[in-house]
């Protein structure tokens, strides 16, 4: 993809985010609902993977299971350790999502 293609596509993604995020501003106005919440909207790149938090877990998976397995490891054999362990364990517990969700903030 050529870069006027991909500017052009990013900026329309841009309008995209910004109209709907209007719309909520408006509902919420119409509603009166904005009395009982507080939405903060933070504008962050289309895809980043910092900010998302599947991908921290995806990397702990990645430590916990995956880390030096032999080369001729199948697709079969990971998905079954991957079951195996999700069944025995929690990747994080409660406390540490929520301390990965202030680290996603902070760097906001």
């Amino acid at each position: 993809m050529d870069l006027e293609r991909w500017k052009s596509l990013y900026y329309k993604h841009q309008q995209q985010y910004i109209r709907q995020r209007l719309l909520a501003i408006k509902y919420l106005y119409e509603g009166k609902i904005q009395e009982q919440i507080e939405i903060e909207f933070i504008y962050t790149p289309p895809y980043s993977p910092d900010f998302n938090l599947a991908e921290y877990i995806i990397h702990l998976l990645r430590l916990e299971v995956l880390h030096h397995q032999p080369v001729d490891t199948t697709i079969q054999l990971v998905q079954q350790k991957l079951e195996n362990f999700l069944m025995i364990k929690h990747v994080q517990t409660p406390e540490q999502i929520q301390n990965t969700i202030e680290h996603i903030y902070r760097l906001i």
